[in-house]
């Protein structure tokens, strides 16, 4: 049985396949499993950040664990906007969102996060990057007042 399923983040390791070999510490998600091998097992059509696609087996691939459970948080190709739950100004085209990271961190900083991976995605770019600079200003005031 495999470790791995679909919308999993993985990481490419060492590959014996040049093509693969390229990618080497690459990471993405798995978009689906493409065949069965008898000596190499299953190969998966990975989507990397950089957006291209290739094939790999599960040997060539890491598990990445982001101590974050994202079941509820992986986004089916096509899926549409959701202003809601989904918003598509926070969603990347792999089905990463910005608030696996954001809510992670202080507040100002997850906030500032969020207004550099939404500029010129939702409302006008300039305002956008201006809101982050005050979030990392307030932080940095913070710190200085400790």
């Amino acid at each position: 049985m495999s470790e791995f399923t679909v919308g999993d983040w993985i990481a490419v390791n060492e590959s014996v396949y040049p093509e693969c070999a390229l990618h080497k510490g690459a990471h993405g998600t798995l978009v689906k499993a493409d065949y069965k091998d008898p000596h190499d097992g299953t190969a998966w059509v990975v989507k990397l950040l950089s957006g291209i696609e290739v094939t790999l087996y599960e040997k060539e691939m890491d598990l990445i664990d982001w101590n974050v459970d994202k079941s509820d948080r992986r986004v089916s190709p096509g899926e549409g906007h959701d202003p809601v739950n989904r918003p598509s100004h926070y969603r990347f085209p792999n089905g990463a969102e910005v608030r696996d990271i954001a809510e992670h961190l202080p507040f100002n900083r997850g906030s500032a996060i969020k207004y550099i991976a939404r500029a010129g995605r939702k409302d006008d770019e300039l305002q956008d990057l201006n809101k982050a600079l005050v979030c990392i200003q307030r932080e940095i005031e913070l710190l200085e007042a400790v």
